[in-house]
């Protein structure tokens, strides 16, 4: 994915953080889990924070943080929940939310070697950083819930 200025760019991460932010709002909906719709809900707050720094980061480049409808349809609009989330214990939300995780990190570090400019590269940068901490963090929680092989 090629970026013609740090607008698009911009935008196209900001759609994504919605749409991210959307998928695991409707799950915490849905799932029966206490635990997991916690944990969903957690998920969806912090799509929410990494929406609004880019959204303060493009007000102080003075970019218009509008964006069209065909630059939310590219980002990938609204990802569908599977009808078996429901049935999630939390085990299974751990794993969903650290291939997430995991497909951002690659995404926002794929963005970041393409960025035209430092300004661009050190977003995405910042961006592919949160995503990995948060899956080491996923990751780490999964590890210590798991059985203990003897």
């Amino acid at each position: 994915m090629k970026f013609k200025t740090l607008a698009e760019a911009m935008r196209f991460a900001i759609a994504k953080e919605e749409s991210s932010y959307l998928f695991y709002r409707d799950l915490a909906g849905a799932v029966a889990d206490p635990h997991t719709k916690i944990m969903f809900e957690v998920l969806a707050d912090t799509e929410v924070k990494h929406k609004e720094i880019l959204e303060l980061e493009m007000m102080k480049q003075g970019i218009s943080i509008a964006i069209p409808p065909q630059e939310k349809e590219d980002a990938g609009g609204i990802l569908e929940m599977d009808e078996s989330a429901i049935q999630m214990n939390y085990l299974d939300a751990l794993q969903l939310a650290m291939q997430k995780e995991k497909a951002a990190f690659h995404l926002y570090a794929d963005m970041m070697s393409k960025a035209g400019t430092p300004e661009m590269k050190a977003i995405f940068f910042e961006l592919a950083e949160e995503e990995m901490r948060h899956l080491l963090q996923f990751e780490n929680e999964y590890n210590q819930l798991q059985p203990k092989k003897k």
